[in-house]
């Protein structure tokens, strides 16, 4: 229910951190995020990602993000001999 559009509205997006901050965060915040790139990058090497569009606009609040959705196309990669 936290982030249901009703409860997240007018709340900004970075004021929700999943590991805290500072000499109070998260022990396991390293860990988790390795876990979920290896994650990522287990499922993109099966899969052939395609951007549907030609450009990539970003913004840099922090880091560079994109700003707004990029919609793709996601297939299963062929296996070679």
């Amino acid at each position: 229910d936290r982030f249901t559009p009703d409860r997240s509205a007018g709340r900004s997006r970075w004021q929700y951190l999943p590991f805290g901050g500072g000499p109070r965060s998260c022990v396991g915040d390293h860990f988790a995020m390795l876990e979920a790139t290896l994650a990522l990058a287990t499922l993109v090497r099966a899969a052939h990602v395609e951007s549907l569009h030609d450009d990539f606009p970003v913004e840099t609040p922090f880091t560079v993000v994109a700003a707004e959705p990029i919609p793709a196309r996601i297939t299963k990669r062929r296996s070679t001999p």
